[in-house]
C-alpha cells in the first residue's frame, strides 16, 4: 500500500509523456511486456538458460569480490539469521530478470551496489574483533583486499582504454577527416556510438540493419525489403560479405560512401573489392586481440 501511490503517479506521468511524444495514448510498459515477454522478440538478440544470472551473470559482475559477497551473505543470513530487505530484493530481481530467455549483464548492473554492501560486510566480519584474531587471519585479510583491489584496478584500466576501444578511435579519426562526407559501417549493428560521438550533421552515416521483425514495421513507408521479410542485413553480410556488398553497391541503388568501416576479419574478396573500386586503407585501430577495425576511404 505504501508504494501504490508512487506506482500510480509514475504510470500517470509516463502515460502523459507518451501521449505527447507519440501523439496517441499508449502504455510503453505494456508494449514492452507484450513485445519482449509474450512475443519473445528480444530472443532474436540471444538466449541464455534460466539460471544464467545466478551462475554467470552476477558472479561475473561482482568479480573478485565474489568470495567476500558470499561470506557477507553467510554472516547476514546464517550467523545473524537476518535475511534483510536488500538480499530479498536482490534475489527477487534476479528471479524476475530470469523470466525472459534474453539476458544481459547490463540488466543486472543496478544490483551491484547491493552486492558491494554484502561484500563490505564480509570484509568487515573478517576482522570484526581485531584484538582476538590471529596474525595469520589478519594477513589473509590484507592479502585478500590487496588482490581484490589491484585486480579491479587493472581490469578497469584495460577494459576502459584498450579492450574494444576501436569504435571511439574510429569516430575520432573520421571526425577529423575533412574529406568525410558519408560513411557506411559494415560492422555488427550498434557497434559504434554513431552520431552521438561524431557530431558532424553534414555527414551521412549508415550501419547494417538488425531491426526485429515487428508487424508495425511492415506497413511503414520506405521500409526496406530485408526488414519487411524478417531478414537482417547484419546476418546477410556476415554470411557472405562480398556478395552482400556487391549486390548493394554494384547491382543495387545504394550510394557509394566516401568511407567504409569494417572489421579486419572480413574476407580477402571484400578487401580487393574496395581496392578495385577506388578505395584505400586509411587507418586501422586495435579492437581486440583477435581483430581490428579498419577504415577505407576514396583515393
Amino acid at each position: 500500500l505504501q508504494v501504490f501511490p508512487i506506482g500510480l503517479l509514475t504510470v500517470i506521468l509516463t502515460s502523459l509523456i507518451d501521449r505527447v511524444c507519440y501523439g496517441f495514448w499508449t502504455l510503453t510498459i505494456i508494449n514492452f511486456f507484450k513485445i519482449n515477454i509474450i512475443e519473445g522478440v528480444s530472443e532474436d538478440y540471444g538466449v541464455h538458460s534460466w539460471h544464467w544470472y545466478f551462475t554467470q551473470g552476477m558472479p561475473s559482475i561482482i568479480g573478485t569480490w565474489s568470495p567476500f559477497f558470499v561470506y557477507g551473505v553467510y554472516r547476514s543470513v546464517v550467523v545473524r539469521r537476518r535475511v534483510g530487505f536488500l538480499f530479498e530484493f536482490m534475489i527477487w530481481s534476479m528471479l524476475v530478470l530470469s523470466i525472459t530467455k534474453h539476458k544481459e549483464f547490463r540488466f543486472a548492473f543496478p544490483l551491484l551496489p547491493i552486492a558491494c554492501c554484502y561484500a563490505g560486510l564480509g570484509l568487515a566480519s573478517l576482522i570484526s574483533n581485531r584484538e582476538k584474531i590471529s596474525a595469520t587471519r589478519f594477513a589473509f585479510y590484507q592479502v585478500s583486499v590487496f588482490v581484490a583491489v589491484i585486480s579491479n584496478v587493472l581490469a578497469s584500466f584495460y577494459l576502459s582504454f584498450y579492450h574494444q576501444s576501436a569504435p571511439l578511435q574510429v569516430l575520432d579519426f573520421l571526425s577529423a577527416d575533412p574529406s568525410l562526407s558519408s560513411v557506411d559501417f559494415l560492422t555488427p549493428c550498434h557497434s559504434t556510438p554513431f552520431h552521438s560521438h561524431l557530431h558532424r550533421p553534414d555527414v551521412t552515416m549508415r550501419f547494417l540493419d538488425c531491426s526485429p521483425l515487428l508487424e508495425a514495421l511492415r506497413n511503414l513507408e520506405g521500409m526496406n525489403f530485408s526488414i519487411v521479410h524478417g531478414i537482417e542485413e547484419e546476418d546477410m553480410f556476415f554470411k557472405d560479405d562480398f556478395s552482400f556488398v556487391k549486390s548493394r553497391y554494384l547491382k543495387g541503388t545504394a550510394r557509394w560512401p566516401s568511407h567504409f568501416v569494417t572489421k579486419s576479419d572480413v574476407t580477402e574478396e571484400l578487401k580487393d573489392f574496395f581496392f578495385e573500386n577506388g578505395y584505400k586503407l586509411c587507418a586501422s585501430f586495435f579492437h581486440t586481440h583477435e581483430s581490428k577495425m579498419t577504415v577505407y576511404c576514396l583515393l
